[in-house]
């Protein structure tokens, strides 16, 4: 099994094919995955954007694809996957939305909530950050004419 790295975003991914060794670049990938503050970084020094009105996510001019993922009872989310120096991330549409327009980081004590559920959007009109607990509870519907963030 060896490591072959993309030379365009830098990821690595595994690979069992002969052709390995003649390869230019490849080496063992990082196991450390893109933190919120790298992310952060990026969308403050531009190389990462986002259309907080279509929740759309752009590394450089290339939009990035969504994937949904089924969450059972907290119904359905769409993740972006973000990727740099052999890094990687998949962070959820919404949070990342809402570090857009904040350009700050989502409390450790705070979640990003969708006003009106997921299935309305992941734009920033349908979001805003509220207390775990809150968000955990049936309580959150008397916050429901509140700011969105």
């Amino acid at each position: 099994m060896s490591k072959l790295k993309c030379l365009k975003c830098g990821w690595y991914w595994d690979s069992s094919r002969q052709y390995v060794d003649r390869i230019r670049d490849w080496t063992e990938r990082s196991r450390k995955g893109l933190t919120d503050e790298d992310i952060l970084a990026r969308l403050i020094e531009g190389t990462l954007s986002v259309d907080i009105v279509k929740a759309e996510v752009y590394s450089g001019d290339r939009k990035l694809s969504v994937r949904e993922a089924d969450r059972g009872s907290r119904g359905r989310y769409r993740f972006v996957e973000i990727c740099r120096n052999g890094k990687k991330k998949a962070i959820a549409l919404h949070r990342i939305v809402w570090m857009a327009v904040t350009k700050r980081l989502i409390p450790d004590d705070k979640d990003i909530d969708h006003i009106r559920g997921s299935v309305a959007g992941d734009g920033i009109s349908n979001l805003r950050c509220i207390p775990s607990s809150m968000n955990r509870s049936r309580s959150k519907m008397a916050l429901a004419d509140q700011s969105h963030y």
